[in-house]
């Protein structure tokens, strides 16, 4: 049954929010409404869709599968497979509801997920990982070009090359080869221009895929995925409230 939810103000200025597209945001504020009092939903892009979008014909399955892959690049979800299925887990839950009488776990935890399978079980959902096991732990993220060591900010690394699970990914958004390739080239030489450090260098890509997508949509050629990232940056600098990493 769909329970009532709450948004905290900060939201709206959380740096991991503001790396999502419009529709993106909406519809994790959406499954708030339909997972249990654990944060966990199966992952059914039908049911989903039928659940956040009931009226918008312009938003099929793929637009939410294209959605929840945002969400889980920018950690606002993780999605593990389980004997019973697969599953989505918001992973910052416990610390941004308040949940008066909760009801038991309709829905199997990560814990329960299959031997042998990440947390981020689907690829084409989730470009990342980050396991959080409480309050006040180090995160640990893995790049999907990486080979498992845990990384802090960086500066953009020599071996980092467009992989074939990045030009999947812009694949999605309706960018050609050359297109990704060129987005690319956009991010290294932003990169290596500013002396940037990132987190993940492979989840902004992902940023400036997003961006250029929405540039080709809209014919706009002034608005470079390089401008709208700095202006990005510059706002998370000012805003003095985070999402706590939700």
């Amino acid at each position: 049954m769909p329970r009532i939810r709450t948004i905290k103000p900060e939201f709206w200025t959380a740096g991991q929010i503001l790396e999502c597209s419009r529709d993106a945001r909406l519809l994790f504020i959406g499954l708030w409404n339909f997972c249990d009092d654990e944060g966990r939903h199966p992952l059914r892009l039908r049911q989903i869709k039928a659940e956040v979008f009931p009226a918008d014909q312009d938003i099929d399955t793929e637009g939410i599968r294209r959605m929840l892959d945002e969400l889980s690049a920018n950690d606002l979800t993780r999605i593990y497979r389980c004997p019973e299925g697969e599953f989505i887990e918001v992973t910052g839950w416990k610390r941004h509801q308040k949940i008066d009488r909760p009801q038991p776990a309709k829905y199997p935890s990560p814990n329960q997920s299959v031997s042998g399978d990440s947390t981020n079980a689907r690829r084409t959902f989730a470009m990342e990982r980050k396991g959080r096991e409480g309050k006040g732990e180090d995160r640990r993220k893995e790049d999907i070009s990486a080979d498992g060591a845990e990384k802090g900010p960086h500066p953009f690394p020599d071996d980092f090359t467009l992989t074939e699970d990045l030009e999947a990914y812009a694949d999605r958004y309706g960018l050609t080869h050359d297109e990704a390739e060129g987005v690319f080239e956009d991010l290294r030489n932003w990169a290596l221009s500013k002396g940037k450090r990132q987190k993940s260098w492979p989840m902004t890509y992902q940023t400036f895929v997003r961006t250029e997508s929405k540039r080709k949509a809209k014919g706009n050629g002034k608005a470079r995925a390089v401008d709208i990232l700095d202006h990005l940056e510059s706002q998370a600098r000012q805003s003095v409230s985070t999402f706590g990493d939700y």
